[in-house]
């Protein structure tokens, strides 16, 4: 009855995958059920191992590959890729393995075998593979300020549910890598992830990009069609960058899809049933398009059930000391360029309010590690925007004869500063080397900061 119920649900998942692939491709793949039984093999398996599916459906996968790791991936649900090895003297080969869900239930799993001298097959797999798959998790996003752990911690609390997310924020804080981390973190991590940048498709193709289009339904139609995005993304997640910028006609077919999850293709009167996750982002303020006429009201509703502001890096200057050590660490990993900045450095770098955010903070710290001469950057190596904002910031410190209040506020920030740099923006460890309780230290970097205080 076990296997019963488990090949039931596998057809279920198999009726995804083009049969005629599975049957042709001549690469082995075998199926199993979640004890790990065998369940189908295709014939390039049958061929390899010399075996009949009806010798072996039912025999524990482990029998007949002693060293396989599918069942640690079917345990942990965490793909794997097996090392190299051959079988009775064959030529080696590398094994994917994955785990395989239903209704975010675990019901088996498969392995794909792909001989190692197939660099050509194994390379179009890899390929085919990272393109569907999202990059970046929660670990890749680096806080420290308290307004950057709060987005991150919400973020977080966004990953565990399937409701739709509206991202928004300035350009280059950080948007894309967020949508990553909530797919990464969610129930739908092993199925797509598929990145749709909106701004970037013409609008006399955005149709037929986003949903599909049916054989012979244009002039230039492939004779096959075409799956649109969301039918790529079924099961998973799509990720509509600038949606702000999506054509006003194609606004209602997108409702629907949030609405029905269905989509129809292009020239097709067939409903295509879909379970998509959306997440959505823009810089644009979408209220006002809204007003403006260029953006639906409703789908502005049905895109922000869940919202998620990521602060410009002038509200979370907290962040600019692990993000420079981050940038520091992968120029050192790609290119071994290895730079190193001092806290006087990062003193200047924390008081330029960064219009470009982590994308001008990236491009800058790493032109300053291209082009300084010295291992240790000084003054010298900074551009002079830099310097002339922080020169503006300290204007005539020591020069110009000021009431002694003010002299002794100047002191009192610089102090704070500097302790603050030196703690890596740790403020409880500020307070205790500062030997001041820590809401007077609050109170202090409220006066400073406003925003990074509160």
């Amino acid at each position: 009855m076990y296997e019963q119920i488990s090949k039931k649900d596998l057809e279920k998942y198999l009726n995804k995958i083009n049969s005629m692939i599975f049957c042709n491709i001549s690469l082995p793949v075998v199926f199993v059920d979640k004890g790990c039984h065998i369940l189908d093999i295709n014939p390039a398996f049958m061929k390899y191992f010399q075996i009949t599916l009806k010798d072996m459906q039912g025999t524990f996968l482990g029998d007949i590959i002693p060293n396989s790791k599918l069942p640690d991936v079917i345990k942990t649900g965490i793909p794997r890729i097996e090392n190299t090895y051959g079988f009775n003297g064959k030529q080696k080969i590398v094994v994917h393995s994955i785990p395989l869900f239903e209704n975010y239930e675990l019901i088996g799993g498969m392995s794909l075998f792909i001989p190692q001298s197939n660099e050509n097959a194994l390379d179009r797999f890899n390929t085919i593979n990272a393109s569907f798959r999202s990059k970046y998790t929660f670990n890749d996003i680096l806080v420290n300020s308290s307004a950057g752990k709060l987005c991150k911690k919400s973020a977080e609390k966004f990953a565990d549910t399937d409701f739709t997310v509206l991202i928004t924020g300035e350009s280059g804080v950080g948007k894309e890598m967020f949508a990553h981390a909530i797919h990464n973190k969610s129930k739908r991590r092993l199925n797509p992830f598929i990145r749709v940048n909106c701004a970037a498709i013409p609008e006399s193709l955005a149709e037929s990009e986003l949903f599909g289009y049916s054989s012979g339904s244009f002039t230039g139609a492939s004779k096959e069609g075409k799956c649109g995005k969301f039918e790529l993304a079924n099961g998973g997640t799509i990720f509509l960058d600038e949606i702000g910028e999506i054509p006003f006609p194609l606004q209602a077919k997108l409702l629907r899809v949030l609405q029905e999850n269905e989509i129809e293709r292009i020239g097709s009167n067939k409903i295509l049933n879909i379970d998509v996750r959306v997440i959505a982002a823009t810089n644009c303020n979408l209220k006002e398009k809204v007003l403006q006429g260029t953006f639906r009201t409703d789908l502005f509703y049905r895109l922000n059930f869940l919202n998620l502001e990521i602060p410009p890096l002038r509200d979370r200057k907290g962040d600019i000391t692990v993000l420079v050590k981050s940038i520091q660490n992968k120029f050192y990993k790609k290119y071994n360029i290895k730079k190193y900045f001092p806290d006087n450095i990062l003193k200047v770098l924390y008081f330029y309010d960064w219009p470009g955010n982590i994308r001008e903070l990236t491009n800058i710290i790493g032109r300053i590690m291209v082009t300084s001469k010295g291992e240790v950057i000084t003054k010298d190596d900074l551009p002079e925007f830099l310097l002339k904002n922080y020169g503006q910031s300290n204007t005539n410190e020591t020069t110009q004869n000021k009431p002694l209040k003010n002299s002794i506020y100047k002191t009192e920030s610089k102090i704070i500063m500097d302790t603050l740099i030196k703690n890596n923006f740790n403020k409880s460890k500020t307070a205790e080397t500062l030997g001041i309780p820590r809401m007077t230290l609050y109170r202090k970097l409220k006066k400073l900061f406003p925003i990074e205080g509160s």
